[in-house]
């Protein structure tokens, strides 16, 4: 079990520093102006809270990014209280019965925002397709109409060359 354990955690650690070699310059400057260093007696304890910031800091990132891409907004007050609950290993404040209900909830919510905004881009296309043809036809009906227009002055020059010539 305890080998289980360190493999893990060693897992988390390389992803988190993976994810981290590859952070914005502007995120490293942020972490660093934000949390100011704080010396202790063991390098062991600062490590510690250093990795524990890095990991809490990435995971949170990552997930907001997810989370930003599929256009979901959590409450952070109450996301906040439930990791902090489930990693402490308090009592949630939900059942896990009402935690099953509310996801479920959720997710269909989710998709139902997803289904409208599917339709809404759909009618947007439709609808631009429908001004696009109605252009089209339009500026079509009109060089039609400039063409025949230009045609009787065509046969009225032709007319007159033809009476000239016939005169002559």
């Amino acid at each position: 079990m305890k080998k289980l354990a360190k493999i893990t955690l060693s897992l988390l650690v390389s992803s988190v520093l993976i994810s981290s070699a590859f952070a914005d310059a502007d995120v490293i400057k942020e972490t660093a102006v934000a949390k100011p260093t704080v010396v202790t007696n063991t390098v062991s304890q600062d490590n510690v809270a250093d990795a524990s910031y890095t990991i809490g800091y990435s995971i949170g990132k990552n997930m907001t990014e997810q989370l930003h891409q599929q256009n979901v907004t959590l409450d952070i007050d109450n996301l906040e209280q439930g990791f902090t609950a489930g990693i402490k290993g308090n009592k949630p404040k939900l059942t896990q019965e009402q935690m099953e209900q509310s996801m479920q909830a959720f997710q269909k919510e989710m998709e139902a925002k997803m289904k409208a905004d599917e339709e809404a881009a759909e009618a947007e296309a439709a609808k631009t397709k429908t001004e696009s043809e109605a252009n089209f036809k339009a500026t079509t009906n009109n060089a039609e109409h400039a063409a025949t227009s230009v045609q009787p002055s065509v046969d009225s020059t032709k007319e007159a060359a033809d009476t000239t010539n016939n005169n002559n």
